[in-house]
């Protein structure tokens, strides 16, 4: 599945790159953290929304825009599992009991829980990336989400290589690198068994270095896809 990542200011926004991307797109990541006002419905975005939604709402420690308390930031992201969505996203690094109340609400709505983890410097030792696999087994995800930045071509192999061990520990894993030196393992997970992979909305519209536009990522799939059928 390709997601496309939005971080907008306000809802109304996000309401209308939605019916932009939705020809390229199968599921769309809102950035909570990006919104001017989190007290702000969700409910008539989800309900309204051409496509499935990821809710995230990633803190300034992980990268993200959030600068609220963890108690804050969960709470955003439990009322809009309330408001509807197919995934939410939560980082393994969040305090364990914080965590466990908005996997439980997810659970409760049906809602498909991703544990995510990112390093925004480097790519961490195979042993650590390992020991990362696991937990996120280990604590029951629907999907685990490893994202590292690729220094050079062996940081972007280590990540690959996590892709059989998720499968021997029964993990649909979304494992890739972020930076010019990662940008095309967005593509490439995918056939390693990622189940999405991300992208901007449009050009200049990326959240995170190396993001691919929807239209564009769009393109190279159905090429390798109609490419790969009609090989002998």
């Amino acid at each position: 599945m390709i997601c496309v990542s939005i971080a907008q200011p306000d809802l109304s926004r996000i309401e209308a790159i939605l019916k932009r991307v939705t020809p390229y797109a199968d599921l769309a990541e809102i950035r909570l953290d990006a919104l001017s006002d989190c007290e702000a419905d969700m409910k008539p975005l989800s309900a309204a929304s051409p496509l499935p939604l990821l809710w995230t709402n990633r803190p300034e420690w992980e990268g993200g825009r959030f600068k609220g308390s963890e108690d804050e930031r969960i709470e955003i992201l439990i009322r809009a599992v309330r408001a509807g969505g197919a995934y939410v996203d939560i980082e393994l690094a969040t305090d364990p009991a914080t965590r466990a109340s908005l996997v439980h609400e997810a659970k409760a709505k049906g809602t498909r829980v991703i544990l995510s983890f990112h390093d925004l410097s480097g790519t961490p030792p195979m042993e650590r990336l390992l020991a990362i696999l696991e937990r996120m087994a280990g604590e029951g995800a629907d999907m685990g989400k490893i994202v590292t930045t690729a220094q050079d071509n062996r940081d972007v192999a280590r990540i690959f290589a996590l892709y059989e061990p998720a499968h021997e520990l029964g993990l649909a894993l979304t494992a890739f690198s972020i930076g010019e030196r990662g940008r095309l393992s967005r593509l490439a997970c995918l056939a390693a068994g990622a189940p999405i992979t991300y992208a901007a909305p449009f050009p200049g519209s990326e959240t995170a270095p190396g993001q691919i536009p929807a239209e564009d990522l769009r393109g190279f799939v159905e090429y390798f896809s109609s490419s790969s059928q009609g090989a002998p």
